[in-house]
């Protein structure tokens, strides 16, 4: 008979053993069904105040109740003099150990996976439990397909002056997050950047973090330099090389907030693809890992296949490319991919050669447009020293017609003077250059022409297209354009971007007050949409904004300045009831729907 914890749990086996503790296999004689026994080692909880904190943690993580983790059966509790959490049993295989039996994964398929993890940290992080060591040897396969994440709250019972342990680091180095080996407070975003690091590894078979020495991998990981996944496995998608680089930014506010955040953009590419969710996806998997990869292989290929013609069809050759690359990486050889890549980089380069024709013409007419505008300046000047003096003007006192006119014209606004003064997303009304007069009198004859001048402008972001009076000039940033004094109209176009929205400015050129720098112009971006979901009639405030947004169950409309995902506040306020807050992630051009009840 082995040991007995609690006087029901029998210890029958030792099924592992950590730097933090051991695992037994067990029986429960109470309810007849197998326990996963963890004592931690007793080194590791010498104090009365961890043994205090790991009381606390088992209580605060029994209460966690998920189909993706390990469910807490039973505890020590704070006066024992040992320390051990008894749950439920998981008859598999550790996530690493089917990583290293497989190897690396398809992109879309690691997402699916991630995903899984990601949406049992949600669930946790809702609660307020952070897991602190998120690692595929701390999610098992259950035989019937089930991923489930366990482990939750042990790395934190220990203090932070035990970080270093015979040799190795808490928490698992290859996974922690930046702030972690800075010492610095964790909270869920912690969780989210560890998850990463995860993503990373599955889809391109190698660590992020690789050095000879523990403190040349803790510098790299404090200073989040690893290579990028694009080189590391060619063809790795756009869509979630964006997703992955949020969740392993090195700046904490620069990731998602919570694991929810990054799991629902997850999996809203791999849902675009064609997956459905992971409790659907993820068991074909692991039963039949060679099998399933080649399907949905096949999947990811067709899609991105046909997205690269969409794509070229409507002349977003760069887009094009990459959703090819990505097909090809999915399905290597296709000769349709091949194809569909091959035009799509022939029709990048002769947009690049046309793009250089057109700005080496327009830098002839600029150059012509100067020695033009240099000769009518000298005709005109010479022109105004040939007038005989008897056909001069009077005086003005003598002119009786001009007696109660101002001597000279009045000063425009400065408001007018420099950089844009009205701008607007509706309409494209060409408005031609004001032409500066200057007095004269009255006799008919050549007037001399204004000087151009020079004005830089400068879009965001770089692909944007810009039009000057109804005239490409270029994309992202047009340099010492020269355009006569008066008023223009600037517009903005990005072609390869599907929530974007024009933009149009208008600005004015005064030689009296040059321009001082560049103007800066952005694009502009389709509404986002949120509802929140919940009793009806509770007012909804987003950002700690004094006014409320709107009510509950009604669709909100919130401006974007950038396409997204952008994380907001939200609270929301009920009469009689305590206010709640609330996460959402909002997308341009998508609703997002976040329940309050």
């Amino acid at each position: 008979m082995g040991e007995v914890f609690l006087g029901r749990y029998e210890v029958e086996c030792e099924v592992g053993q950590g730097g933090m503790a051991v695992v037994h296999r067990g029986v429960d004689h109470v309810l007849g069904r197998p326990v996963a026994i963890k004592v931690l080692h007793a080194h590791l909880l010498q104090k009365e105040e961890a043994r205090a904190r790991f009381a606390r943690e088992a209580r605060v993580i029994a209460r966690l109740r998920h189909p993706g983790i390990v469910e807490v059966y039973d505890y020590s509790g704070a006066e024992s003099d040992r320390a051990f959490i008894v749950t439920e049993f998981v008859d598999g295989e550790s996530l690493d150990a089917f990583f290293r039996r497989v190897g690396a994964l398809p992109p879309e398929v690691a997402a699916l996976v991630t995903a899984s993890a990601g949406d049992a940290l949600a669930h946790a992080h809702g609660r307020g439990v952070i897991h602190r060591d998120v690692k595929p040897e701390n999610l098992m396969v259950r035989r019937d397909g089930v991923l489930k994440l366990m482990d939750f709250g042990i790395a934190h019972v220990v203090d932070m002056e035990h970080l270093t342990m015979t040799g190795t680091v808490l928490g698992s180095p290859a996974h922690m997050s930046p702030e972690q080996v800075d010492g610095r407070a964790l909270d869920a975003r912690t969780d989210v950047f560890s998850l990463g690091t995860m993503l990373y590894l599955l889809s391109t078979g190698r660590y992020p973090f690789q050095a000879d020495s523990p403190s040349a991998m803790l510098r790299a990981i404090a200073e989040v330099r690893f290579p990028d996944p694009r080189s590391v496995r060619p063809g790795f998608p756009d869509d979630l090389y964006a997703v992955l680089m949020r969740m392993m930014a090195r700046d904490p506010d620069e990731r998602y907030v919570t694991a929810r955040e990054a799991t629902d953009d997850l999996l809203a590419v791999t849902s675009r693809l064609g997956f459905g969710p992971p409790s659907t996806e993820l068991p074909r998997l692991f039963a039949d890992p060679a099998t399933y990869v080649v399907e949905a292989s096949q999947r990811v290929a067709d899609v991105r296949l046909r997205r690269a013609r969409e794509h070229l069809a409507r002349g977003r050759q760069a887009l094009a490319i990459r959703e090819a690359d990505a097909a090809l990486a999915a399905r290597p050889g296709d000769p349709e991919a091949r194809k569909v890549l091959d035009r799509a980089r022939q029709a990048a380069r002769r947009r690049r050669l046309s793009r250089t024709a057109v700005g080496a013409v327009l830098g002839i007419l600029a150059f012509a447009g100067v020695v033009v505008a240099v000769a009518l300046l000298w005709q005109s000047s010479w022109l105004a020293g040939s007038v005989d003096p008897a056909e001069a003007a009077p005086p003005v006192e003598m002119r009786d017609d001009l007696e109660d006119a101002p001597r000279t014209a009045p000063r425009r606004p400065m408001a007018l003077q420099a950089g844009v003064v009205a701008a607007s997303d509706a309409g494209r009304d060409r408005l031609a250059p004001r032409v500066v007069e200057s007095p004269g009198n009255g006799r008919a004859g050549p007037r001399p022409s204004a000087p151009l001048l020079a004005v830089t402008i400068q879009a965001h972001p770089p692909a944007v297209q810009i039009e000057v009076d109804g005239r490409v000039v270029g994309e992202g940033k047009v340099e010492d354009l020269l355009l006569p004094p008066g008023r223009h109209l600037v517009h903005l176009s990005h072609p390869s971007c599907d929530v974007c929205r024009d933009v149009e400015a208008a600005f004015l050129l005064d030689p009296a007050a040059p321009l001082k720098g560049p103007l800066r112009l952005s694009i502009g971006y389709r509404d986002a949409g949120l509802v929140i979901t919940g009793p009806t009639g509770g007012r909804v405030f987003v950002n700690d904004e004094v006014q409320p947004r709107g009510r509950t169950n009604e669709a909100l409309s919130l401006v974007m300045t950038s396409p997204g995902p952008l994380p907001v506040k939200v609270r929301v306020d009920f009469e009689g009831r305590e206010p709640r807050v609330l996460r959402a992630v909002l997308h341009s051009g998508r609703t997002t729907t976040v329940e309050a009840n």
